[in-house]
């Protein structure tokens, strides 16, 4: 059983696929159900951390900094225009992460959690045919959140929620070492709770629809997209029945959903609000189809998948129109098979069949892969100064991967690591670095205060504690630190302290 299997059942939270639509005229007919949470923003935000720690520490949670940066790319209009709209609350916004995260999962999924955390599963990326049909799944998820569905529907069934919420985090927790018993737990709290779900599930859905279609053109995105991925959903599940589409078993798509959907982009349209759309361009579907590459790619390393994807590119005619993404996968494919000479080989011919009339942003992730390819040698150096968070990444990695980086080479790296993670402080890929760079400069009171810090990205105080008490151990014990690093540790095994000590005491700890 999987993580993220498990909490889509087990949670109130979204699902991929959307209610009815209603045409715009009956908008009006669609209740806003107001928030009737009994469960205060923060406790949602620290029972959305208490899952999220969880998922951080799942081997099925991908870090991908380019599909990162796209992902993010899509899903940061949306909620700038959920702010905009009054539709996110200024405090909800200021309380609630609004962090996403990949999933190494090839089933078509997308999920929000309690707090402000949302997941992608990496088929649906690599499904989703449009940027617009993505952004629908996200609009859709980000409504979920504001409307505060997850709490509502736990306030609903009052005294079951405890239940509820318990079996979720045993269940999450007994999941890494027992999965039978993981799954009993969970099974326990959720017939306790399935009946209350099934009460309100039908109106949130309605009500998500409602409000996350509203973001959609705001934000940039025809709406249409809706209805796009409706449609991929259905044919892609009448071609495969092999268990990759879990909310088409509990939320069948009917012709009828579909025929809502339709009828009000239809009304959309009839009011000239589409006006100002056209038709994706051939170069923004190239960059999204190259994304989509990416994804498939990477959500199933087996030997067999990997082997297609190559037998692909080996095939694939100049004249195919999506040429250009199958040998970018056949590249990825062979670098993550271990064939660097025919990951190299697909990308000299992948980099010919761009054009001057390629956007800029498909070149990038073009290159993008070159320097991917390039992190294994040690020449030519990549650009550690880059401003591109994932070129710097890369950098980075080039620089720890080579035998004997030279002691000048690993200040530098420091050096930028701390100014970036100085700024972004939930970079958990660069704090990683950043601890590998220092431990190979013995620097050890360092890499523990690093590593601590990288361990509150991923939302586990107590283990960052338990790092900055080991860092405090050794400026006791005489390990050479200066006095700004032992002022800055004595402060954060006070607040940490503070922090764990709050979160036990929390109802249902």
């Amino acid at each position: 059983m999987k993580i993220f299997r498990i909490l889509t059942v087990a949670l109130i939270s979204s699902g991929l696929l959307l209610a009815p639509s209603l045409p715009l005229q009956a908008q009006s007919s669609i209740p806003n159900l107001g928030d009737d949470s009994a469960m205060s923003l923060g406790e949602e935000r620290l029972l959305g951390d208490q899952i999220g720690r969880e998922i951080y520490r799942d081997p099925q949670y991908l870090s991908d900094p380019v599909l990162d940066a796209y992902v993010n790319s899509i899903w940061q209009p949306l909620y700038a225009q959920a702010k905009r709209s009054g539709a996110l609350p200024a405090e909800m916004d200021a309380q609630f992460a609004w962090r996403s995260f990949l999933v190494r999962d090839k089933s078509v999924n997308a999920f929000a959690l309690p707090g402000g955390y949302f997941g992608v599963h990496l088929g649906l990326l690599a499904m989703s045919e449009t940027p617009d049909a993505l952004a629908s799944v996200l609009a859709h998820e980000i409504t979920h959140v504001t409307q505060r569905h997850i709490s509502r529907g736990m306030s609903k069934q009052n005294a079951q929620t405890p239940w509820l919420v318990a079996s979720i985090l045993i269940g999450l927790l007994a999941l890494r070492t027992n999965p039978q018993a993981a799954s009993a737990a969970l099974t326990t709290g959720q017939a306790a709770a399935v009946q209350g779900q099934l009460n309100f599930s039908r109106d949130f859905e309605r009500e998500a629809d409602r409000l996350g279609f509203t973001l959609m053109a705001p934000a940039g995105y025809n709406p249409e997209g809706f209805v796009d991925m409706f449609n991929m959903l259905g044919k892609s599940s009448r071609l495969s029945d092999s268990g990759n589409f879990p909310y088409l078993r509990s939320h069948p798509l009917t012709t009828e959903r579909v025929a809502d959907m339709r009828s009000r982009v239809g009304e959309f349209d009839r009011a000239n609000q589409l006006r100002n759309f056209v038709p994706k361009d051939a170069n923004t579907l190239l960059l999204h189809r190259l994304m989509a590459a990416r994804a498939g790619v990477l959500a199933d390393l087996s030997v067999d998948a990997l082997k297609a994807y190559v037998q692909q590119g080996d095939l694939v005619e100049a004249q195919n129109p999506n040429r250009t993404a199958m040998l970018y996968a056949a590249a990825l494919a062979s670098w993550q098979a271990k064939d660097a000479p025919r990951a190299r080989a697909f990308y000299e011919r992948l980099k010919a069949s761009t054009s001057i009339r390629t956007p800029v942003a498909a070149l990038d992730v073009v290159r993008w892969l070159g320097i991917e390819l390039q992190v294994a040698s040690i020449a030519p150096p990549l650009d550690l100064a880059s401003s591109s968070r994932i070129e710097m990444l890369y950098a980075a990695q080039q620089i720890l991967n080579a035998p004997s980086a030279s002691a000048a080479t690993l200040k530098t790296l420091t050096s930028r690591l701390q100014d970036w993670t100085g700024s972004n402080p939930k970079d958990i890929d660069a704090w990683s670095f950043l601890v590998q760079s220092q431990l190979m400069q013995n620097q050890r009171v360092r890499s523990s205060m690093s590593m601590a810090e990288g361990l509150r990205a991923q939302l586990d105080d107590s283990a960052a504690l338990a790092q900055y008490l080991t860092a405090q151990g050794l400026i006791r014990q005489g390990l050479l630190a200066d006095s700004v690093d032992a002022a800055i540790v004595d402060s954060k095994v006070r607040e940490l302290q503070s922090l764990v000590r709050d979160a036990n005491r929390k109802p249902g700890r």
